[in-house]
């Protein structure tokens, strides 16, 4: 789901920007050149069509990608948990994790969210999807946007389901 004038996806089969397998997925984020809305894609963890619920992030250890960045200079991704749609153009992004794309390479890139931490922001019990944000475009042009290629997305299962910590304590008598 494309948020914010995301720009444009598209699949690609050009070896040079495939890591595995036979393709990966072309990004050309712009956003929102006026209201200065960054580019927000997000993929949906539940879906009643091809049966899958990966909502419960307790059950996960860890996300890790790969990206290509065919820019000449770097450029950051966000990865995070989308905590709820508020409108069709619209999501509650959770906090998530910035990693820089070095210009012309590919990095590996593996997200391991705090739970405890994310609690606070999201149902993690029940989370609607998985994000990459980018920096704003200088263009509105998506021939001048940058190109970042997607490969190997992979949700790592944790081996026991994960357990809430509590992130601070309150002792008696303090209030």
């Amino acid at each position: 789901v494309l948020i914010n004038n995301f720009g444009r996806i598209s699949e690609n089969y050009d070896s040079q920007y495939v890591k595995s397998g036979t393709g990966s997925a072309l990004l050309q984020p712009i956003g929102n050149i006026v209201t200065k809305a960054e580019p927000v894609v997000y993929w949906p963890l539940t879906s009643a069509v091809y049966n899958y619920n990966y909502s419960d992030l307790t059950r996960f250890e860890k996300i890790d990608a790969d990206f290509y960045n065919a820019d000449d200079t770097d450029i950051d991704v966000t990865m995070g948990f989308i905590a709820g749609v508020t409108t069709i153009t619209s999501v509650a992004l959770g906090k998530g994790e910035t990693f820089t794309l070095k210009a012309k390479q590919w990095t590996h890139v593996t997200y391991e969210p705090n739970i405890s931490l994310l609690n606070t922001y999201i149902d993690i019990t029940n989370a609607r999807g998985l994000y990459l944000k980018f920096p704003l475009a200088e263009s509105s042009d998506v021939n001048k946007a940058p190109k970042v290629y997607l490969d190997e997305v992979k949700m790592t299962n944790a081996k026991d389901k994960k357990k809430i910590v509590d992130m601070f304590h309150i002792k008696k008598n303090l209030i």
